[in-house]
């Protein structure tokens, strides 16, 4: 947290394995942050196979690869997309082979411009233990790490929360349940247990509706905020950052903006 930035929060969303639905629950909570008029940003920290365009619907003209390029770190605003909700989104390179741009020195400092631009700063991390999920985690103030209701899912998510725990990490650590249904074989009170925790954010998985909302971009917070997903989400929220942004944004629009974060 920066000093004299009253409740601003850096987030980052992690995963030991892929298929949790940790860049939905990404989306989802910038959602919810967004609609409390919280100023928000989300760091696609994925840099070879990030989805956060994906998953809001947007193709970006700029990405973090034109940023490094552009050499003139005062300007990180306009290689921001701007979405509706006013949400600020800084996306993951088009191809995986420029993820090599993105240094820990350039990613501290993309950073830290992202935490003097926001109130809440939540980043997409690749699944996995990688330098820079590491190097992201280090910076949060908190760390979810996201699972599924599956046994090889959270056997590996034992193994991560016992790594950043080695760390140093442990005070930061909350863990996320996604995806839990009626046909989960493994009781949901089980879960924590499973990784070594003793408390869990448990969000449930809305079959019919998750799919199609990646693939249209519009986040089920969005579309449907009535689900028991997404008022899960809404209450997590508050649960990260209890209190109110100061600054009020102007209203929802409804079509995305032609301009790019100005």
């Amino acid at each position: 947290m920066n000093e004299g930035t009253e409740g601003m929060r850096t987030i980052a969303v992690c995963h030991a394995a892929g298929g949790t639905g940790a860049t939905f629950l990404t989306v989802n909570l910038a959602i919810a942050f967004a609609k409390r008029q919280i100023e928000t940003a989300i760091l696609d920290a994925d840099f070879q196979f990030g989805d956060v365009a994906l998953a809001l619907d947007v193709k970006p003209v700029f990405t973090i690869k034109d940023y490094v390029e552009g050499k003139d770190s005062d300007k990180l605003p306009r290689y921001c997309l701007r979405h509706p909700s006013g949400i600020r989104m800084l996306a993951a390179p088009s191809r995986p082979e420029f993820a090599d741009l993105v240094t820990a020195k350039v990613l501290d400092d993309t950073l830290s411009r992202l935490q003097s631009m926001s109130e809440v700063v939540l980043i997409d991390t690749p699944a996995g233990l990688h330098n820079t999920t590491l190097q992201v985690a280090e910076q949060a103030d908190e760390i979810l790490v996201v699972a599924a209701p599956g046994m090889a899912v959270l056997k590996n998510t034992k193994l991560y929360i016992e790594t950043l725990e080695a760390l140093g990490m442990k005070e930061k650590i909350k863990l996320v349940i996604n995806k839990y249904s009626s046909s989960s074989l493994i009781p949901l009170k089980e879960c924590p247990e499973l990784c070594s925790k003793n408390h869990a954010y448990f969000l449930p998985y809305e079959k019919k509706l998750a799919l199609p909302s990646v693939d249209n971009g519009i986040p089920l917070l969005e579309s449907h905020p009535k689900l028991e997903f997404s008022q899960k989400v809404e209450r997590m929220s508050h649960d990260l950052v209890k209190i109110e942004a100061v600054n009020v944004k102007k209203p929802l629009k409804k079509r995305w903006l032609p301009a790019f974060g100005k």
